[in-house]
């Protein structure tokens, strides 16, 4: 793989070669699932992000996989190549960086497989596949059973993330780069949901309501797919783009910051 998209999954994605220093927790994967070590992951995240229930403590954490999640599209995509990204061969780790703390998810053997020639179609749904059901539906159905929140909650965090990468790859490269990324991301959307996901729908296969946005009335915004739990942090709120918000809240919310924006 070439250095410059090496760089890209490891500054966009969290993705690296390297161990972190200084690690506040650094675990595999595949050592996650076991015991109490996921519990654990989420008592020392908690207090970073100031969590006042460990349900959005997981959804927090969600957010953070996204970048792997997204990086194994990456790859299929822009490089024509699949990381190997089992539950064994990934170690996250959290480890300070100024005044936060971040996560990191280090790839023990940078093992590169290369898309055929022909059915290519065929290669990267089969990769989807791989990934999705053996290393993200058991970390998923992990972080459900142990902080209560719902699988669908924390399958919901990933859609909106994806099509905010997906926008921001598809403005910067060419147009033949720009239609694999976009097949490729309804090869996604068309996975078998119990094989891949273990849910009976695919929770990458919504519809986004879209709402009148909060500074200008003339556009529109895509609602998230479920809430993100922020409200559950300390000094947290419900985003303006909450499912929850009742659209009067949201016209509140509009009417206040376009007041706000005037003074």
């Amino acid at each position: 793989m070439e250095e410059q998209h090496v760089k890209t999954l490891q500054q966009s994605f969290f993705v690296t070669k390297e161990d972190k220093k200084d690690c506040l927790f650094s675990m595999s994967f595949s050592k996650l699932l076991e015991g109490n070590n996921m519990e654990e992951l989420l008592r020392i995240y908690s207090p970073i992000v100031k969590s006042m229930s460990i349900k959005a403590t997981a959804a927090a954490f969600v957010r953070w996989f996204a970048g792997i999640a997204f990086a194994n599209q990456y790859t299929l995509s822009i490089t024509n190549k699949a990381l190997h990204l089992s539950l064994a061969n990934v170690v996250v780790q959290l480890y300070p960086d100024k005044q936060t703390y971040r996560f990191s998810f280090k790839v023990l053997d940078w093992n590169e497989g290369q898309c055929p020639l022909d059915n290519r179609e065929d290669w990267v749904r089969q990769q989807l596949t791989m990934f999705f059901q053996d290393t993200a539906t058991p970390m998923m159905e992990k972080l459900s059973e142990v902080s209560g929140c719902s699988t669908g909650q924390l399958w919901g965090q990933l859609p909106r993330k994806f099509d905010l990468y997906l926008e921001g790859l598809t403005s910067q490269v060419e147009e033949n780069v720009k239609k694999q990324l976009e097949g490729d991301y309804r090869t996604l959307k068309e996975l078998d949901p119990i094989a891949s996901f273990n849910r009976k729908r695919n929770p990458f296969l919504v519809k986004q309501k879209q709402v009148e946005s909060l500074d200008n009335p003339n556009e529109t915004v895509p609602l998230e797919c479920t809430c993100c739990l922020n409200y559950l942090l300390k000094d947290g709120d419900y985003c303006f783009t909450c499912p929850r918000l009742k659209e009067a809240e949201r016209e509140e919310l509009r009417q206040r910051y376009r007041q706000n924006i005037k003074k």
